[in-house]
């Protein structure tokens, strides 16, 4: 993964936590990331609009 792509990660990580009142930092495992792509697919239109911003060949 590139650093510019995991860069976009970490503020995907910074605004989901902020959408869900949670704190902390941490770089998210493969696997997390796969369960991160789920959660936003379940969430509507905002994890919607966070999918598409973020992870755009999950289209």
């Amino acid at each position: 993964m590139s650093v510019t792509k995991r860069l976009e990660i970490l503020d995907l990580i910074r605004e989901l936590r902020q959408q869900l009142n949670e704190n902390g930092h941490t770089v998210p495992s493969d696997i997390a990331l796969k369960l991160i792509k789920e959660m936003l697919r379940k969430m509507g239109e905002p994890g919607k609009r966070l999918l598409d911003q973020y992870f755009p060949e999950a289209k």
